[in-house]
């Protein structure tokens, strides 16, 4: 079932402007907090 579920699993489509938005946002939280830079994404 929960294999099932996975490969079925389609993300969200988000619109390039939104996911600038939430990088720089969550950048900034990162540096709050130490970290030089995030995790490098897919």
């Amino acid at each position: 079932m929960v294999e099932k579920i996975i490969a079925e699993y389609r993300p969200i489509e988000i619109s390039p402007h939104v996911t600038k938005e939430l990088t720089e946002l969550m950048t900034a939280e990162a540096h709050k907090y130490g970290m030089d830079s995030l995790p490098e994404s897919e």
